[in-house]
């Protein structure tokens, strides 16, 4: 079998078929569009390997990001979508594939390429350096109901463990929540901050987050300025994401992305000058949004400085903390850029980080 890579003229149905057979992200032809179709100026692409018979047998995406690293604007690209069929292993050459997208990001200005894998030692081999699994999530129950659905998703495969699982959630449940309840109880929002559901100026975010580098130096995070936030956040073909943006007059002090994952709440991401600004905002979200929803949960990295601050506020009203299994791998294109993107510490990581499925 012959086997053929395309980045252009690609059926994103096709593409969509293929991983719904293979993987258990929900990768559907909107997503997918989405994805790569409306970033496709910036470069955005998403390759397919294609048999002689005209079947999608692997694909391969890279997915453009504007970076703010140390105060600069840096052009990054997320490696995704990276998938070969099982029985078409042996034709489809994974080299070629994943090289032909690092060539085509490189010829699109790409100064940094990096994903999220539970398999680094794949993309070791063309110089991807590997961070650590350097996120872990808190999860914060909301409802006992829910957080046993949550735990009752593994008895399929291990179903001498319900009775363990009933009882985990029975104890997670009723000593987190509560813990949540007492903390949070007489916490409000300074007079003098509003919350508002969009920014009063589309660089706000950019500005908090220079602000944010000069007070811990050398930080790494996602380019938010208007366009992105548009893209990412209101034009999500599956996902509702809720906005806050917390104003002291016309200074943003802070935000966050609250997405409603249907049986979860999830915070994408939020970061504040002031960290008592934490606990108010939990409250306003849960008294709010809750619904039925399971749990809240939020991912974050540990070991960025920003983060530890802000899950030392987390952990005291609840959030419970458990280590992801992905892994965080970076390759500077342009070979310039080394310190911070090679110090894991510096990257501000959570869940807008990930592919948004």
């Amino acid at each position: 079998m012959s086997v053929k890579y395309l980045n252009s003229g690609v059926d994103l149905n096709a593409i969509s078929e293929l991983h719904k057979k293979n993987s258990p992200q929900n990768r559907c032809s909107e997503v997918l569009d989405w994805q790569y179709n409306t970033h496709k100026e910036n470069g955005s692409t998403i390759f397919a390997a294609v048999n002689d018979k005209g079947e999608v047998v692997g694909s391969q995406g890279a997915i453009y990001y504007k970076l703010l690293v140390s105060g600069k604007e840096i052009n990054s690209f997320k490696s995704e979508a990276t998938l070969i069929e099982s029985n078409s292993r042996q034709s489809v050459d994974f080299l070629t594939l994943y090289q032909t997208c690092i060539n085509h990001i490189a010829k699109h200005g790409c100064e940094l390429y990096w994903g999220i894998t539970p398999i680094p030692k794949l993309f070791g081999a063309f110089g991807m350096k590997n961070l650590g699994n350097i996120n872990s999530t808190g999860i914060l129950p909301l409802n006992y109901k829910g957080m046993l659905q949550l735990y009752l998703q593994n008895v399929a495969s291990k179903p001498d463990k319900i009775q363990l699982y009933r009882i985990a959630s029975f104890f997670h449940f009723f000593l987190f929540y509560p813990i949540f309840k007492l903390t949070v109880f007489y916490k409000k929002l300074p007079e003098t901050i509003k919350i508002h559901s969009e920014l009063k100026n589309g660089n706000d975010i950019v500005n908090l987050h220079i602000k944010l580098d000069s007070k811990y130096k050398d930080q790494i995070f996602l380019y938010q300025d208007s366009e992105m936030i548009r893209w990412r956040i209101d034009s999500h073909p599956v996902r509702r994401i809720f906005k806050f943006f917390l104003y002291k007059e016309d200074d943003l002090q802070g935000y966050c992305y609250l997405q409603d994952n249907n049986t979860n709440l999830e915070i994408l991401e939020m970061a504040f000058l002031d960290q008592k600004l934490i606990k108010p905002l939990l409250k306003h979200i849960v008294a709010n949004h809750k619904k039925d929803s399971s749990s809240l949960l939020i991912i974050l990295n540990p070991e960025n400085e920003i983060a530890k601050e802000m899950l030392s506020v987390l952990k005291s009203t609840g959030f419970w903390i458990l280590k992801n299994k992905a892994f965080f791998t970076v390759m500077s294109i342009t070979k310039k850029l080394k310190y911070p993107v090679n110090e894991p510490s510096k990257w501000f990581l959570s869940g807008l980080w990930r592919e948004g499925v």
